[in-house]
């Protein structure tokens, strides 16, 4: 399958950018360490709107009216879309956050802090952690049915993580690159469960997948 490459756009200062897709796939939401959020709609979108959230903004996640952000206020923190007014702080860290994922049964985020909060849903009173890293969380994923959780960190190891029982670990797997803050890492080499019956996970060891 042959591929066209669009022409290169300014999207953000120099640092770290991230993006994600609206779900109807009609708009490219990204966010980077100028603290602004942009809407493309579309790759020839040479005018997105924009919104300044704060100092930075690491990671979003899209998930119908809503869009979540983490800022330097080391929040998960909920905005309407595509108002983007404030719609209140989902989740609270003692360092930034660093990946976002959004599931029908749940809302997902790691930190700096080396810690993973899960909400089921939206609410705040059934948070629960996954402790077990010991480094930055770099990179996580939730399978198709929202029964595991992947996580990658920089202590160098990827845990996969039962979700239905509270967060038990089931597996650990060791040799990856170790870093000691998200700022700087070489590789994030994020899990990706195949999207379709999970029953495959695909993650970056070196120059391999």
């Amino acid at each position: 399958m042959a591929y066209e490459r669009s022409s290169l756009r300014y999207a953000h200062t120099n640092g770290f950018t991230s993006l994600t897709f609206t779900e109807d796939d009609e708009s490219i939401i990204t966010c980077g360490s100028d603290g602004d959020i942009r809407v493309w709609r579309g790759i020839d979108d040479d005018d997105p709107s924009s919104t300044c959230l704060g100092e930075f903004v690491m990671c979003i996640a899209h998930s119908g009216k809503r869009l979540l952000a983490s800022t330097d206020r080391n929040t998960v923190q909920a905005y309407t879309y595509p108002e983007l007014d404030s719609d209140g702080i989902l989740m609270r860290f003692t360092a930034p956050v660093t990946c976002l994922r959004v599931h029908e049964k749940y809302v997902a985020a790691g930190s700096d802090d080396t810690n993973i909060k899960v909400l089921k849903s939206d609410d705040c009173k059934s948070e629960f952690h996954l402790q077990g890293h010991g480094g930055p969380v770099l990179g996580i994923d939730i399978c198709n049915k929202g029964e595991l959780l992947a996580s990658i960190s920089g202590d160098g190891n990827l845990k996969i993580w039962n979700l239905s029982q509270s967060g038990t670990e089931v597996k650990s797997i060791s040799g990856l690159p170790k870093t000691n803050s998200f700022e700087n890492a070489e590789h994030f080499g994020t899990p990706c469960f195949e999207p379709q019956s999970s029953k495959s996970l695909a993650y970056v060891h070196g120059k391999e997948v």
